[in-house]
């Protein structure tokens, strides 16, 4: 089980550190999705300002569950808030910079390289900097492909139109001639 000093339902003040709780202890290994009551207080607790005791925690949670914009957030909170009730090393900021570029690749890739590119110039020294430029190189190198891809596509469906066209113009023809004789 996930180790908790309080669960949300035990919070009685906003600005008491929210602590995430699975159902279960297999929970996030399985994938499965949070408590959707504990989804919707950890949204009223991070719209009121509320302080997260571990936001790094947090956010890995909901990313394991399935929820990568809810650890998008949390992500940003570990790398940006002096507040944090634990504060988080510089490799530790890396690694959520990383995970953050994860998250943001399943609904905005070009956010991704942008997170990725920035992992890579301002934490160069840290272990993670190696594997954003990897991630960074792949992702280039995918929509390159992608284009590509999309290119040839464009090119064949063209060179079909025009052999249709020119089937449709011949058609045309013949039947115009068919017509004045």
């Amino acid at each position: 089980k996930v180790d908790t000093q309080k669960t949300p339902d035990q919070i009685e003040s906003p600005n008491e550190p929210v602590q995430p709780r699975l159902k279960d202890a297999d929970s996030a290994a399985s994938g499965s999705q949070l408590d959707p009551k504990l989804m919707e207080k950890i949204s009223i607790h991070t719209a009121n300002g509320s302080k997260v005791k571990n936001p790094l925690m947090l956010a890995e949670l909901l990313n394991l569950t399935g929820n990568p914009k809810q650890a998008e957030y949390f992500y940003d909170l570990a790398i940006t808030d002096s507040n944090n009730v634990e504060e988080i090393n510089k490799n530790d900021k890396a690694w959520a910079l990383y995970q953050k570029a994860h998250c943001q690749l399943t609904y905005d890739p070009k956010k991704s390289i942008e997170t990725l590119q920035k992992l890579s110039d301002e934490y160069s020294s840290c272990p993670w900097a190696e594997a954003a430029k990897t991630k960074l190189q792949l992702q280039k190198w995918y929509r390159d492909e992608d284009l590509k891809n999309v290119m040839q596509q464009c090119k064949e469906e063209l060179g079909q139109y025009k052999k249709n066209n020119k089937k449709t113009v011949e058609i045309i023809t013949t039947y115009e001639n068919k017509s004045l004789n």
